[in-house]
């Protein structure tokens, strides 16, 4: 049985994802994906969804990070099908 991911998985992401990029505004040209606390952040999201994906057997999901129209991350974990 495949289980969805319930609102307290949304509300947790959300938490590390807003705690993970909140960055002090920078002037300069470089881009806020190039930060390295974004980057860290980023792998900490990495593995915390492949975690979830596990302990929840989701099969598949797509994930996008955007700051300030910027987008920040894109990655997809898993399956697109799934055999029965």
């Amino acid at each position: 049985m495949v289980r969805r991911f319930a609102p307290r998985h949304f509300v947790v992401f959300a938490a590390v994802a807003a705690a993970s990029f909140v960055l002090p505004s920078a002037a300069s040209a470089q881009s806020v994906a190039d930060h390295p606390r974004v980057q860290e952040a980023t792998r900490l999201l990495e593995t915390w969804i492949q975690a979830q994906r596990d302990y929840e057997r989701i099969p598949g999901a797509s994930v996008a990070v955007v700051h300030d129209q910027e987008l920040v991350y894109a990655g997809g974990f898993g399956y697109a099908h799934v055999e029965a």
